[in-house]
C-alpha cells in the first residue's frame, strides 16, 4: 500500500479521503477554516470529528492527529489509566511524608 501524502494545501485537504467537507467562515476579525471528518474518524487534539483552525497550515497539522473511533477510545482509556496511576502514586507519596 502506498503511503498517504500529508496534505499541505486547500486542494490537498479537500482531496483527503478522511475529509467529508471543508469551508471557510468569516466571523470575527479573521476568517477560519472548518473541516468535517468522515464518520468514524476523530481528531485527537479536538476530541471530535471536526477541525477548526485559523489557517490551512494549522488544519494540515491537525490532520496528523486523526484516528479511528476505536483508536481514539484506546488512547483515551490508556490516558485515563495513566491519570489514575499518577493519582495513586501521589497519594502514596503524601502518606509517606
Amino acid at each position: 500500500m502506498k503511503a498517504r501524502k500529508h496534505p499541505r494545501t486547500i486542494a490537498d485537504v479537500k482531496a483527503d479521503p478522511r475529509v467529508s467537507s471543508i469551508h471557510q467562515e468569516y466571523n470575527g476579525p479573521r476568517p477560519s477554516w472548518w473541516v468535517y471528518l468522515k464518520p468514524g474518524l476523530i481528531c485527537i487534539e479536538m476530541d471530535c470529528g471536526t477541525i477548526h483552525e485559523d489557517t490551512i497550515a494549522d488544519v494540515c497539522s491537525m490532520l496528523r492527529e486523526v484516528v479511528t473511533e476505536s483508536q481514539y477510545k484506546d488512547l483515551k482509556s490508556a490516558r485515563a489509566q495513566e491519570i489514575l496511576e499518577d493519582r495513586v502514586r501521589k497519594s502514596a507519596e503524601e502518606v509517606t511524608r
